[in-house]
């Protein structure tokens, strides 16, 4: 495997499925790498395999962070969220509800083809922005 700190070599230990025990704790100065994924058909998995491995190269020390503490703003840590984005969500969300309001109005006054043409553009341009931000709103993952 190849990280940041360079290249190492681990040595399979064995598969491993949900209920089997795990492998003994490591002693310091040891590691381990745990590959995880589905067991079973394509599309129906039926469990989870997990293929553990022990580092066999030397052990690299762990570089110093290429962020400083504190360098990051709150809204980019991880799992943190961007609450500022709570006012333009209702704003959009808002004007996403009028719109709606107006294309049923609409619906009533010029009929189905001419409403199709204005409202369908209008109600997705409106979803999407209200969609984009929502996602803001959702756990910094990165």
């Amino acid at each position: 495997m190849t990280t940041g700190q360079g290249k190492h070599t681990y040595k399979v230990i064995g598969p491993r499925r949900g209920g089997d025990p795990q492998p003994q704790a490591l002693t310091a100065g040891r590691s381990r790498l745990t590959l995880t994924t589905a067991d079973g058909p394509p599309f129906m998995p039926r469990g989870i395999l997990r293929v553990d491995s022990d580092l066999v190269s030397d052990v690299q020390p762990t570089p110093p962070a290429s962020v400083p503490p504190g360098a990051l703003p709150e809204d980019e840590k991880p799992m943190a969220m961007q609450q500022t984005a709570w006012l333009p969500l209702v704003l959009w969300g808002q004007a996403l509800v009028l719109a709606a309001a107006a294309v049923a109005w609409a619906h009533a006054r010029w009929g189905r083809p001419h409403t199709w043409v204005v409202g369908v553009p209008l109600l997705g341009a409106l979803g999407l922005a209200v969609a984009d931000q929502a996602a803001l709103l959702l756990p910094n993952l990165l």
